[in-house]
């Protein structure tokens, strides 16, 4: 009898350890899923913050050209009055103001000896 409680006993004593031990093994391999799972989460983050600051240095280069950009320019042109005179005056100012938006703040036409005489002072914004 003392036999069959002895072996009772190491068989109770062995699955208490064998349930602890699938206890501890499910626990460890539902934590170690979670670590994984945090882990590549962690690591999209860290790929789109490297995006981020990619396109942060694009838009800074992009701010400090537009910043660069507001100049002050002041044009000088002479065209002879003929009956191609407009045009030439409207490809001279578009040649010269290619892209952007041109804020003019003064402007002179002034003729003499058949010539116009043209000053146009203002900046432009764009490149």
């Amino acid at each position: 009898m003392q036999h069959i409680k002895k072996s009772l006993l190491i068989a109770f004593i062995s699955s208490v350890f064998l349930m602890s031990a699938i206890v501890f093994y499910r626990f460890t391999s539902v934590e170690l899923a979670l670590l994984n799972q945090a882990q590549n989460t962690l690591a999209s983050y860290s790929a789109h913050l490297v995006l981020l600051k990619e396109k942060k240095k694009v838009l800074e280069k992009d701010e400090a050209i537009i910043k660069n950009i507001d100049t002050k320019v002041v044009t000088n042109f002479k065209v002879s009055l003929t009956s191609s005179s407009f045009k030439q005056l409207i490809n001279e100012i578009n040649n010269f103001y290619g892209s952007g938006i041109v804020v003019v703040n003064n402007a002179k036409i002034q003729s003499s000896n058949g010539t116009l005489n043209c000053t146009i002072e203002g900046f432009r914004l764009g490149l």
